[in-house]
């Protein structure tokens, strides 16, 4: 008989899509400011954050950039930040307002930026139950006057939809992926740039 369970490899993919979650919470909950990004060798790269706000004045500056380059730039455009949603989702007790907290998600998603736009609040959606039963887990922060446990509340919800999308228990991640290293920079900063070099999608399936 062979072995149940994950294997080994399933660790990866798992971390991989708990930080595509996050990010799109990170975002939800504080935005994103607009990005540019060049053509380079491999795909696309980012190059920072600090261009012109006045929309006619990024595109003149986006221009001066083609010419003296001879390479495309473009701007990502910003993502402003759902704090109603959020905050809906983080304090929600039931599968209806858990779904309330996806509608409004789902109403400020066309302003994304890829295909985690539709998934986020399908997911949340889909697995309203298992998120009502995962806030009852000893794992999830539940002291909402403490302004440094809501990014605790950002990977944990990253972390059991991660595991709810991959059709495992909903507390499968809290145990694996105990360890968690990424901060919020390093997941807004360098790994948005990477993804958005690759065109990354936020889930294969939920």
């Amino acid at each position: 008989m062979g072995r149940r369970g994950p294997h080994a490899i399933d660790k990866e993919r798992l971390n991989f899509r708990a930080v595509q979650f996050a990010n799109c919470f990170f975002t939800l909950r504080d935005g994103q400011p607009a990005r540019i990004r060049t053509q380079g060798p491999g795909g696309w790269i980012e190059a920072g954050t600090i261009i012109p706000q006045d929309q006619n004045e990024a595109r003149k500056f986006v221009e001066g950039l083609n010419r003296l380059s001879g390479t495309p730039w473009q701007i990502i455009p910003e993502i402003c930040p759902n704090q109603t949603a959020w905050e809906l989702l983080k304090r929600a007790r039931t599968e209806v307002e858990i779904r309330r907290a996806a509608k409004s998600i789902a109403d400020w998603a066309p302003m994304g930026r890829s295909d985690w736009r539709t998934e986020i609040p399908r997911a949340i959606r889909k697995h309203a139950k298992d998120l009502v039963r995962a806030k009852n887990n000893w794992a999830y922060p539940r002291d909402l006057s403490r302004p440094t446990s809501d990014d605790k509340r950002v990977v944990f919800f990253a972390k059991i939809l991660a595991s709810l999308a991959s059709g495992l228990s909903p507390t499968y991640s809290i145990k694996v992926l105990a360890y968690w290293p990424w901060t919020k920079e390093w997941i807004q900063g360098e790994f948005v740039a990477t993804e958005n070099s690759f065109g990354g999608r936020i889930v294969d399936s939920v």
